[in-house]
């Protein structure tokens, strides 16, 4: 494809086969329906126990986004064009599940009020892996340009490698990989949300005393310890979902260490978007500890927990292509191997 087709069609057909459609269709429908589930956990969780929302909560900002999510889904029934379907269809899961994803790790921390915070346990496994965070957090405030370019990193890799992805899917034939990313995202923060409700932690610098700048002037990490007033709250007789200020409250293990090693795995068939996703995922890994407020065991249990998601989903697959129809055991090994035909240059 030259760049005067590419200027006169930015967004071209995907592609993809009628067995490959059969194969993301499917694995987009196991989203949605996981996704769904996630949301369904957490409202089971608040009509059955003393977590309540917030009084602040916007509900009908919260309609009015379920209400476009809904419109865009159908309009995707109306298009014809598969780039467009495949394009809304995306956008709409990727805000369903981080809707959802974001609720249920409240719930999860809910639930793992009764476990003692597992800290010390944690600090000392750090320091039998002969890891410092302390020492890392000096050396790493003597090299400001390097931090700011970590604290970056760590901050907008991941919403921009989803623009990104979710822009050129069609294009680089990869509208399979990305639903099987979600998936495997999914299925990642489930078990993530069971270890972190059976062993939860605060994180370091909460666990250490340390204020973000405290004795580190050059350092003004993305996150540090705004999670801990949450987990606090949510240990309380009259816990509460800030619906107003939700955010991602799990420390142990890493999802962002997860989703930077699901992210290389999604685009690992095509060679130049793997090494870009390699280069930025891994230093986005390399910044968790301290930019997120991480032990160095919750980048390893994450890169555990990372390994087993992309495992269980290869076999899912596998075992659903199986009792399926053979054509789309066919359009399934293309979606693992890679693209489906390479684009004419």
């Amino acid at each position: 494809m030259s760049w005067r087709d590419l200027r006169l069609n930015p967004f071209p057909a995907p592609v993809i086969s009628s067995q490959e459609w059969r194969t993301y269709t499917t694995v987009s429908l196991l989203n949605w329906v996981l996704s769904a589930a996630f949301l369904f956990a957490a409202l089971a969780t608040v009509a059955n126990s003393s977590l309540s929302f917030s009084p602040q909560a916007n509900i009908p900002s919260i309609i009015i986004l379920l209400i476009i999510i809904a419109v865009l889904l159908v309009a995707t029934s109306f298009c014809k064009d598969k780039s467009w379907v495949v394009m809304l269809n995306t956008v709409c899961l990727i805000a369903a599940v981080h809707f959802s994803s974001t609720v249920v790790s409240y719930t999860s921390q809910y639930w793992a009020a009764k476990v003692p915070l597992g800290d010390a346990l944690i600090a000392r496994a750090d320091s039998r892996l002969g890891f410092n965070w302390a020492a890392w957090r000096y050396w790493l405030n003597e090299r400001f340009v390097l931090e700011n370019a970590l604290r970056a990193i760590y901050s907008y890799s991941l919403p921009v490698q989803l623009g990104l992805l979710t822009c050129v899917q069609s294009f680089a034939s990869l509208e399979v990989r990305m639903q099987r990313l979600c998936f495997a995202a999914q299925l990642s923060l489930l078990i993530t949300l069971v270890i972190a409700a059976l062993f939860p932690t605060l994180g370091p610098y909460h666990y250490f005393g340390l204020h973000s700048t405290a004795n580190a002037p050059n350092l003004f990490p993305a996150a540090t310890g705004a999670h801990v007033d949450d987990i606090f709250n949510l240990r309380s007789t009259s816990p509460i979902i800030p619906f107003e200020r939700m955010q991602g409250i799990i420390t142990f293990p890493s999802f962002h260490a997860e989703l930077g090693i699901l992210f290389v795995w999604s685009v690992w068939p095509v060679p130049l978007m793997r090494l870009i996703a390699i280069a930025i995922n891994g230093l986005m890994i390399a910044a968790v500890p301290l930019c997120g407020a991480h032990y160095l065991t919750d980048v390893i249990a994450g890169a555990v927990v990372a390994g087993a998601a992309i495992f269980i989903e290869t076999v899912f697959l596998s075992f659903l292509v199986f009792f399926r129809a053979p054509e789309i055991g066919a359009s399934a090994k293309l979606a693992t191997s890679g693209p489906a035909s390479d684009p004419p240059v």
